[in-house]
């Protein structure tokens, strides 16, 4: 199919001719496309043979429709139309958490969230952009030219997508102060030092730059969970003060430059929330005052909020903002960050709750977040699934027939249930309630193996039913995510029950059954840990720039490092050079006052690693 406009349509052709580039419209067939912009917004489309009309408000809702058209191509006739809940929905890509997308990478991205009607692409990059007065700003973490940065922005643009740089002014900098010419700006835990000129030199340099680089007249200021602010160097430079003044004076200052440079800024509330009323995230805040006052005028505040199930509690939180800000947005999220899998199922529970709250409560502006923290081992498009999800709830469709699976199909080629088996490696027995046994499975030290930990033969049963899963969606454009996912549940089919049967087997005297472990369960471990490494590596290398793999390198290779050290302790052990292998001697320690949770697994697996 291709395209042929045949009225208007002049502000989106750009566009339809790069999707042409990058996707099968269905052979060499003509469609005459009529295309009128109206001022209501929302979309609708005919199709009858080879003639389409549609009419459009903004370019979201055009190419969300334009997509719905290609999901049903081979349909003669047929009409539809859709209406945006929501004024803005956005979504940001963490660049600057160990992995840095290639800029090939981003325009991919986009292409996707163009096509589901987003508006806006936020780009979170803390120091993974280059300041020409500052060089070991973003040294050796593969951040971005301007040149990049503005090849970004013009792709988006062709699009009607709106990019946004998401920075930090305050706290989260920790790579920025392993450079000894930022220990001036210092003050405590990854925090700049408020109230020094120099520190807001450095932040005029962001926001100069940035404003070379981006279009946009919004820029995200960060300042969230800075609770040490003014608790290190700044009390020996200016003495002590109460963190509010602190905070609201840095703010104004950050909030000045940003007018400065012609940049709106917006700033994560849970520091300002956590002041006034309490931990911003808890169900049954209170809070009976006014609007707080002196903030910036053209201060927007992001109340973020990623795990509620339950309409209730979000508008609660709501209601709060509603009280203390003049404008507020919301901010949830498609878990990616707690493994190399990504949790999209729940993420259809915590949206679709926290998007009910947002129309009932007249919120304009909803941001999917997909952060990367803890070392980027999960893919960038990886949270697809959410992605689809929430720009169906956006345009009420979420529960429409086919177009879930049209989109799913669309962008990857695959139905939506089957790019749901993304998510594979967190389940057990198909239900997402045991945490993130791919990650602290993974990593846990099998001479050290705790009953806190959760793992049973039912886990390692469901890793190989969903390996057979995973190694038939290898193909295609994402076919690499799936292959790095069944390698993944290959290794941890043998690898999570390592612990628990090698204590097991010491505290029974068990010598046969150490000696198979020791020469084919953990041989086949390690085998199988290379085949993942290699598969990861591709993904890597594939989506992003080559800074950080070393942090996933020094993680893997020290699983590789660990289980042939296990190996040799245990035929030691068997040979009688040793009399006993100290870790398994240690008695486990359990609470017995209360039950284990998934943190407790986390923190004990990895001793400081994780």
């Amino acid at each position: 199919m291709s395209i042929r406009i045949t009225r208007g349509g002049d502000e989106v052709a750009r566009g339809l001719a790069e999707l042409e580039r990058h996707f099968d419209l269905g052979g060499g067939t003509a469609l005459e496309l009529a295309v009128t912009k109206s001022d209501t917004p929302g979309f609708s489309l005919r199709k009858s043979g080879g003639r389409c009309e549609v009419t459009y408000h903004d370019k979201a809702d055009f190419f969300r429709c334009f997509a719905r058209l290609m999901c049903r191509k081979n349909e003669e006739a047929f009409e539809l139309s859709g209406q945006k809940k929501l004024k803005k929905l956005g979504v940001t890509v963490d660049c600057a958490r160990n992995a840095v997308p290639k800029t090939d990478t981003l325009k991919r991205y986009i292409l996707n969230i163009a096509l589901l009607g987003y508006d806006y692409l936020g780009l979170y990059l803390e120091d993974c952009f280059r300041l020409e007065k500052y060089p070991k700003f973003g040294y050796m973490r593969g951040a971005y030219s301007e040149a990049e940065l503005r090849s970004v922005v013009g792709y988006a643009a062709m699009f009607g997508l709106e990019v946004v740089p998401f920075i930090q002014t305050l706290g989260h900098l920790d790579t920025l102060f392993r450079h000894e010419e930022f220990q001036e700006v210092y003050d405590i835990r990854g925090t700049l030092l408020a109230s020094f000129d120099r520190t807001y030199a450095l932040i005029e340099e962001m926001l100069k730059t940035l404003r070379r680089c981006f279009i946009s007249d919004r820029v995200n200021i960060g300042m969230d969970e800075a609770y040490m602010a003014g608790r290190g160097r700044y009390i020996e430079q200016f003495g002590y003060r109460e963190s509010i003044d602190i905070f609201s004076e840095h703010l104004d200052r950050v909030a000045g430059l940003c007018e400065k440079y012609g940049f709106a800024p917006s700033m994560w509330s849970d520091r300002f929330i956590g002041m006034k009323v309490g931990a911003h995230h808890l169900p049954n805040l209170k809070y009976e005052g006014g609007k707080l006052d002196g903030l910036p005028k053209h201060l927007n505040v992001v109340y973020w909020d990623y795990d509620k199930t339950e309409v209730e509690g979000y508008l609660n939180n709501m209601r709060i903002h509603q009280r203390l800000f003049d404008r507020f947005s919301f901010a949830g999220s498609c878990v990616k960050c707690l493994g190399f899998a990504p949790f999209n199922r729940s993420a259809f529970k915590t949206n679709g709750a926290a998007f009910a709250a947002c129309v009932k409560e007249g919120v304009e502006d909803y941001l999917l977040t997909t952060w990367s923290d803890n070392g980027a081992e999960c893919s960038v498009f990886s949270a697809l699934p959410g992605l689809i999800y929430v720009g169906a709830l956006r345009y009420g469709e979420e529960s429409a027939d086919g177009v879930l699976d049209g989109f799913s199909k669309l962008l990857a080629n695959m139905d939506f249930e089957g790019l749901l088996s993304l998510d594979l490696p967190n389940s057990w027995g198909g239900a997402d309630i045991r945490g993130n046994p791919c990650k602290y499975l993974f990593y846990e030290d099998v001479l050290m193996s705790h009953p806190m930990i959760f793992t049973s033969a039912e886990y390692a049963e469901s890793c190989a039913a969903s390996y057979r899963i995973l190694k038939q969606k290898t193909k295609g454009a994402y076919g690499y995510m799936f292959d790095t996912l069944a390698r993944l549940v290959k290794f941890l089919e043998v690898k999570s029950l390592l612990g628990r049967d090698i204590k097991a087997a010491y505290d029974l005297k068990d010598g046969e059954r150490l000696a198979v472990l020791a020469e084919k369960s953990i041989p086949a471990a390690i085998k199988r840990l290379k085949d993942f490494y290699a598969a990861l590596k591709g993904q890597w290398l594939t989506e992003n720039k080559l800074c950080g793999l070393e942090a996933l390198d020094y993680r893997i290779g020290g699983v590789e490092k660990r289980l042939s050290y296990a190996r040799s302790a245990i035929k030691d052990y068997l040979s009688g050079k040793t009399d006993k292998i100290p870790q398994l001697e240690e008695a486990r320690l359990v609470d017995v006052d209360r039950p284990a949770t998934v943190f407790d697994a986390m923190r004990i697996m990895t001793y400081g690693v994780y």
